[in-house]
């Protein structure tokens, strides 16, 4: 959500506030306009490629708390000895193509057919189709509703820090599996991804035959997806506003007759 983000987000461009706490709300990471404040001893993260400027600072100023490193490693100590194809489905708001993502996991199921299938999922309904689909899939435990999403109001979680806990362990287990299916205009599959370049150790070439990406126009560079998205947001609005405004005059019609 490119135009929302900016609308309830600081201008990264700028860093003199007056406010003591700054919020940043983007769907895209907003390196190119802060590229402008690294001098001294960040000039030289200048050289860096977006991703690799993010896997970095992810590297060394975000640690994995233990409780979650502890979670991982029992979940793990139940997996079968085999090469691991970690998906990611958020099916939250239909932003996955699934028939994109059912065909990116036939291929590299027929490309490593002693692999095993690891799901991190938001929709009990995705669970369920790759189970009927796929057989063995491995999953982590978590809190799914019945029917819906997970990430909606109405959800009746029973204890949401659980959820957040169990998030951050599916980021950190995809991360761990030799392939990666992932769609980045979600950003728990973008964190995936960076994640798992740091647990690899992966430079971009290893990141291209390893990860997949079905995101829309996932193929872009972090700064044109962005004007993309931009693009696409801006004929969404307009299309919004447009039916808004013939709503009003009908309104205002009826209630003049």
């Amino acid at each position: 959500m490119p135009i929302q983000g900016e609308l309830y987000s600081f201008d990264p461009r700028c860093l003199h506030c007056q406010e003591h706490v700054l919020v940043m709300w983007p769907s895209i990471a907003r390196i190119g306009p802060m590229r402008r404040h690294f001098h001294g001893p960040w000039r030289p993260w200048d050289a860096l490629a977006d991703d690799q400027l993010l896997a970095r600072l992810l590297k060394e100023e975000l640690d994995v708390h233990p409780d979650i490193l502890a979670s991982c490693a029992e979940v793990q100590n139940g997996w079968p000895d085999r090469p691991k194809i970690g998906v990611h489905v958020r099916h939250s708001d239909r932003t996955t193509n699934l028939r994109r993502l059912r065909h990116r996991v036939a291929e590299l199921r027929q490309r490593h057919p002693d692999a095993v299938l690891f799901l991190a999922t938001d929709s009990r309904a995705v669970l369920d189709d790759f189970q009927s689909r796929y057989g063995e899939v491995l999953t982590a435990p978590k809190w799914l509703p019945e029917s819906g999403p997970l990430h909606q109001p109405l959800a009746a979680c029973p204890d949401r820090l659980a959820m957040a806990r169990a998030a951050l362990v599916d980021m950190r287990l995809l991360a761990s599996c030799d392939q990666l299916i992932v769609n980045e205009n979600s950003s728990f599959s973008l964190i995936t991804r960076l994640w798992w370049q740091v647990v690899w150790g992966a430079d971009r070439a290893r990141v291209r035959r390893h990860v997949r990406n079905v995101a829309t126009l996932g193929w872009l560079p972090f700064p044109l997806r962005e004007r993309a998205w931009k693009s696409r947001d801006g004929i969404l609005w307009a299309r919004w506003l447009w039916q808004t405004r013939r709503q009003l005059r009908r309104l205002e019609r009826q209630a003049a007759g």
